[in-house]
């Protein structure tokens, strides 16, 4: 290593010869002009030697170089320092640090709470919609079964645009869809093109329905018309009991409404004229009981209502029964017979 002379040490100015010494110097020293040669010289600062692996070069106040070192040994902390102690298995694992000990705290994932199936969650929640992608949802237990039950007074629906189908596929039971013990079961179409012009309840199972009730119980069919349409007979009947109609009109033109049912009572309070029924329909009769008690009174058919000798006599102050039939409801006409002064 080169030395410069200063003036400061030197006492007094620097000849020129000494100045370009100094600049001379300097020049031979730069890094670039290091060669094997005179390398030595840094032994003075930096230990020489081959360093070991994992260690680092720090600086040593002691010899006051720089010596090659263990991380340890330049008071510094390595991956192996730390003092980490394996806990049980928690959760999705966690890695604590206590400030207090220096000791690290690892608990791994709890492998037991990763589910492989379903079945393993005996409370499975779901957080969206469950898709099955055109699969089943099904039962392995034999016999086991499916069901869907809705909290409090949820309501459990089942929609399709293409319709709803509950049955059996291939065994000898039954599709059964039961109600509650208090509200029964509703059956009705929803949300298809034909329910706004012509809502249907359709029982089949191919060959035909059949509807019935349990043991001690009875078949209830309501509504404002009930029609059986094709090859039916209806058998065992048993309390069978026709409502009786109350007409409102007691006097003037009365139009008997066939749908208010096949049997009115009449409770005349004047003279009345008959001509026909509201909405007629083919087929239809109507017995029309006249309570005459109230005074003197007659009755007149209308042109469109056919009679033997072509009228009809009431009983003064009396009941007589009229029974009507619609023949022709396009025309329309009508048949009427009378049963004369009951008693």
């Amino acid at each position: 290593m080169s030395t410069i002379v200063l003036r400061s040490i030197k006492g007094q100015s620097l000849s020129f010869t000494e100045m370009d010494n100094n600049f001379s110097n300097l020049n031979s020293d730069k890094l670039e002009n290091i060669t094997a040669e005179n390398i030595g010289d840094l032994s003075d600062v930096v230990q020489t030697g081959t360093p070991a692996d994992n260690e680092l070069l720090a600086y040593d106040t002691g010899t006051s170089k720089w010596i090659n070192q263990t991380a340890a040994e330049a008071g510094l902390s390595g991956l192996t320092s730390f003092s980490v102690t394996t806990g049980a298995a928690s959760g999705a694992g966690a890695l604590a640090y206590n400030n207090a000990t220096g000791v690290f705290t690892f608990n791994p994932v709890d492998t037991s709470l990763v589910l492989t199936e379903v079945e393993e969650d005996t409370a499975p929640v779901l957080g969206g919609n469950l898709d099955v992608n055109t699969f089943s949802i099904t039962t392995t237990v034999v016999n086991g079964n499916v069901t869907l039950t809705a909290n409090g007074t949820g309501a459990v629906e089942v929609s399709s645009a293409g319709g709803m189908e509950i049955g059996d596929t291939g065994g000898s039971g039954y599709g059964v869809i039961t109600g509650s013990a208090s509200t029964g079961i509703g059956l009705a179409t929803n949300d298809f093109a034909q329910a706004a012009t012509d809502p249907q309840l359709l029982l089949t199972n191919g060959g035909g329905a059949t509807l019935t009730a349990g043991t001690g119980s009875a078949l209830s069919l309501t509504g404002s018309s009930l029609t059986l349409t094709g090859a039916t007979s209806l058998t065992n009947l048993n309390d069978f009991v026709e409502t009786i109609h109350t007409s409102a009109t007691t006097t003037g033109t009365y139009a008997p409404d066939a749908t208010d049912g096949p049997i009115h009572y009449v409770a005349m309070t004047g003279s009345m004229t008959v001509n026909g029924f509201t909405s007629p329909t083919e087929g239809q009769t109507v017995t029309l009981f006249f309570d005459g008690t109230g005074g003197s009174y007659t009755l007149t058919l209308g042109a469109s209502v056919l009679s033997p000798g072509g009228s009809l006599a009431l009983t003064d102050g009396g009941y007589d029964l009229v029974t009507i039939t619609c023949i022709d409801d396009t025309t329309p006409v009508y048949v009427a017979t009378a049963v004369n002064d009951f008693q």
